[in-house]
């Protein structure tokens, strides 16, 4: 998620306090307030009254504010230095700011200060509410016992050690077959053992991530150890117990009355999942390296080409601004590289005047490489949802949105988590998920994908579980059992009784456990994904829909992220949903008969594809903010000089063409999105408009396709053309397939793993011939060289590759049987991709057909592109065949 230098103003009237009965967890002051649905947020960039009250007091609130603004910016440039081993990191100055950010936080003259501030003549309700605020948040952080700051430092210090250490470490696994040791961070690892058709690979991989737990176990007892001793000082029970009550303000005990619930009501569903792997599968699918690899299938090959990144960031904008989300005169700086966010606050100085929020977040992956897949979609809109949350929390003062506690986690996590559910929504991917060519993502991909995921849902429920039970177990040890093998035998013995079984994510690779910053919480990860479905389950029954809803943005704007953390998590979820939190959504969307979410999912796919986006590609998105495309301190591209979205889009990627053109469409996969607001008789004529040829009527008018009179022919030149583009691409598919001599196309298909996502191989290098028995692979980054060793030695082509500095060198060997399987494999999945694209422009066909006035007319349309779809698909088995017969005598 963003680290979050949150979102704050400080001195806006007439929001002395968002709600009524605010929860104050570690205080017991309360303000009165008016409902948050009768505010009216600010415009954008407006000029306020300055904040009424006592000057002097005003006076303080901005010097407060400027002096925690200064401390925390201090310790987030350090983090994320050392995180993302930049230049300059340094383990000490982490540590360091770490500590002068602990003592703002923990500062007892501070409190003291805010408290005689609160006994100030001519206080206003609004000073009031930020006073309470800073007041609260101190006393989270202040305890009498001098002992607590001793622990704190010492803490910082080996947490620091301990992070250097973890980045430091040399991750990958050791080749089954030769023995050389392949690098790879724990992202690529749990990749390889989704993709890599080698069981031993899987294994490999999988035991990279184990050796982790090993790696880091000691020095993380002695935290564990510290981290219960400063809990303990500071008045807890254990260091779980003060965590939670600091952040989520009720008690453990709390938390796992609602967290068993979930464990009770999904075991036996997860048990079910299991056998039905098992029967389907076969018994070894339950291995931790093999159960990722079960489920994945091949849908995700498929569904890549309906997420190219060239149109990642206009979908994502397109998205948000169809919800109503507005940013208020935000500046984003999008990172082409792979660096986390850094939001800074916005704010109304106590003049009265606005200033905007600053974010940073990675998109994960490459703009410039086409088709690069869905990770970098679905990081946009969570980090634009977590973005989206801090340029709209309407308080005068960072404290009320700063990431540490007293904010909940869980109520963070929320906002991105909502938003980037929707990638997974057929309503969603009718509308959003096209090809570079515009053709709308097929619903048999949608079905396949909801048939391979929906029945094993519960394992990822079930996998998020396995943390928190872990901690709380990790953190209830008496001290002296905190030994490195009696954490490492509890995370095994805790995914055994949790997940089922050893888990495919060790529970020591999860990254949260080892920082102080998440350690603790990854239960508001499971709270959050309840506070999801509930959500979504009132927005339905609200709305009818959540896709492209603009009140889902306003409601989510005014309830959750106005208050910031003046107000609890669970008061917020109780106030949109109008039901307290409590996994029943989730476990009701778990137990969903698989017949049942079919056909829900299909209807709702076949409206979206009727209705189109509410903001058709090519339209600007007004989401009220500056987007900066930006490559560390390199500007590429910037929507306020270069265009507006689809501009800097372009420029970023060096390819105008491939922004969506804002001219309506003549091809037959786009007219299904113009006009995106038109009527239903307008929409269908646009749908049914390039396959008529309209005749002359008597009276010398042209006849409209949809008249119904008779007139018109259907003209089925463009679903020819589409068909033919099909053949024309397969062929020269097949062209590259060549056994025993060198091409350059041969690599064309490959996917490298590598930045986080799954980008094709020419993204990543130029290919080339040597000579008749060598390829060799120029990789543009030195730091990719290993991702492409890999993807080319993984293929299905079992070739041999080798580095050699930044270039990979791939020997073609002579045929053997094995070589010639392996192409004649690649033969059949370039075939049947070319029958999936004929029989989408079938469909497509075959929908606009039904517009047709006459029955006779109809049905003797639906028989020619029948016999046309026939052919086609003989003429693809008959270039299959071919190609087979050619690969077999060697001679391709």
């Amino acid at each position: 998620m963003i680290s979050c230098v949150s979102q704050w103003r400080s001195a806006t009237p007439g929001l002395a306090a968002l709600t009524t009965g605010v929860q104050r967890r570690l205080t017991a002051a309360r303000v009165s307030a008016r409902p948050i649905s009768a505010i009216a947020a600010p415009p954008m960039a407006a000029a306020l009254s300055p904040l009424p009250g006592n000057p002097a007091v005003n006076h303080f609130l901005d010097k407060l504010n400027a002096e925690y603004e200064s401390v925390h910016f201090n310790y987030e440039e350090h983090f994320w230095s050392t995180k993302m081993k930049l230049e300059g990191a340094s383990a000490d100055k982490l540590s360091s700011s770490k500590n002068e950010y602990d003592s703002f936080l923990s500062s007892a003259a501070r409190l003291s200060a805010v408290r005689e501030q609160l006994k100030a003549e001519g206080l206003s309700a609004e000073q009031r509410h930020v006073l309470s605020c800073m007041e609260k948040t101190f006393s989270t952080f202040i305890t009498e016992d001098p002992r607590v700051e001793e622990y704190k430092a010492q803490l910082n210090q080996l947490e620091a050690e301990l992070a250097t250490e973890r980045n430091a470490m040399a991750l990958g696994y050791a080749d089954p077959q030769g023995g050389a040791f392949h690098k790879a961070s724990s992202v690529q690892l749990r990749n390889t053992m989704r993709t890599s058709d080698d069981e031993a690979v899987r294994k490999a991989a999988y035991e990279g991530l184990r050796s982790i737990g090993p790696a880091v176990a000691q020095r993380f007892a002695g935290i564990v150890k510290l981290r219960n001793r400063l809990a303990s000082a500071a008045g807890y029970s254990n260091y779980y117990d003060m965590k939670v009550r600091q952040a989520e303000g009720f008690s453990l005990e709390t938390l796992f009355d609602m967290l068993d619930g979930l464990e009770q009501q999904t075991r036996p569903i997860m048990e079910a999942a299991r056998r039905t792997l098992a029967e389907q599968k076969g018994a070894d699918a339950l291995q931790p390296w093999n159960t990722g690899y079960s489920l994945a299938g091949d849908v995700e090959k498929r569904m890549d080409p309906y997420f190219p990144f060239e149109t990642a960031v206009d979908v994502w904008a397109r998205t948000f601004a169809a919800l109503g989300i507005k940013y208020r005169g935000a500046t984003m700086n999008l990172d082409l590289c792979d660096r986390e966010g850094k939001p800074q606050p916005a704010y109304f100085k106590s003049d009265g005047t606005w200033v905007p929020s600053r974010t940073n977040f990675t998109s994960l992956a490459t703009p410039s490489a086409v088709g690069s897949g869905k990770t970098a979609l679905v990081t946009l809109l969570h980090e634009g949802g977590h973005a989206a949350h801090f340029a709209n929390v309407l308080q005068h003062s960072p404290l009320f949105s700063q990431e540490r506690a007293p904010t909940s986690v869980a109520y963070a996590e929320t906002q991105s988590m909502t938003l980037d559910s929707l990638a997974g929504d057929a309503a969603w991917l009718a509308r959003y998920a096209h090809n570079t060519a515009g053709e709308v993502i097929p619903l048999d991909i949608i079905l396949e994908k909801i048939r391979s995921t929906q029945p094993f849902g519960v394992l990822m429920c079930r996998s998020m579980l396995s943390v928190p039970y872990f901690e709380r177990a990790l953190y209830l040890l008496p001290e002296e059992e905190v030994t490195a093998e009696r954490i490492l035998a509890l995370a095994d013995e805790t995914e055994v009784k949790i997940e089922g079984g050893l888990a495919g994510r060790p529970l020591m690779s999860v990254p949260h456990i080892l920082s102080d910053e998440s350690s603790a919480y990854y239960h508001s990860y499971v709270l959050a994904e309840m506070a999801v479905h509930q959500n979504r389950a009132a927005f339905m029954a609200k709305y009818g829909a959540v896709v492209d809803e603009p009140r889902v943005g306003r409601d989510m704007a005014e309830v959750y992220w106005a208050p910031g953390n003046g107000e609890a998590f669970l008061d917020l979820v109780q106030k949109l949903t109008g039901a307290p939190l409590s996994s029943a959504a989730w476990v009701k969307d778990l137990q969903t008969p698989l017949k049942q979410k079919l056909e829900e999912e299909e209807e709702a796919y076949r409206k979206a594809v009727a209705a189109g986006p509410a903001i058709a590609p090519g339209q600007q998105a007004d989401l009220e903010m500056r987007i900066r495309l930006v490559h560390g301190d390199e500007l590429i591209a910037d929507t306020e000089t270069d265009g507006g979205l689809a501009g800097a889009c372009a420029k970023a990627l060096g390819a105008t063409e491939a922004i969506p053109s804002a001219a309506p469409p003549c091809s037959l996969q786009q007219a299904a999105w113009w006009p995106a607001a038109a009527p239903p008789a307008a929409w269908q004529n646009q749908q049914a408009a390039p396959f008529a040829k309209a005749t002359k009527k008597k009276g010398g008018g042209a006849a409209h396709p949809a008249d119904g009179d008779g007139g018109a022919t259907f003209d089925l030149t463009e679903t020819k053309s589409l068909m033919e583009r099909a053949l024309e691409h397969l062929q020269g598919e097949m062209a590259n397939l060549r056994t025993g001599r060198a091409s350059p196309g041969m690599l064309d298909h490959l996917k490298v793993d590598v930045y986080g996502d799954r980008l094709p191989l020419k993204a990543c290098g130029t290919v080339s011939v040597r000579d008749s028995q060598l390829l060799v692979v120029t990789v543009f980054d030195a730091d990719a060289v290993p991702c492409v060793v890999k993807a080319v030695g993984d293929s299905p082509l079992r070739l041999s590759p080798r580095a050699e500095g930044q270039e990979v060198l791939v020997p073609i060997p002579r045929p053997t049987i094995e070589s010639i399987d392996a192409m004649m494999k690649v033969c059949k999945v370039e075939g049947e991709q070319a029958k999936v694209t004929v029989r989408h422009a079938r469909k497509l066909a075959m929908d606009a057909a039904k517009k047709l006035g006459s029955e006779d007319e109809r049905k003797r349309v639906e028989r020619e592109v029948q016999r046309l779809t026939d052919d086609f698909v003989k003429e693809v088995d008959g270039m299959v065949a071919h190609k087979e017969k050619s690969i077999r005598s060697h001679d391709s």
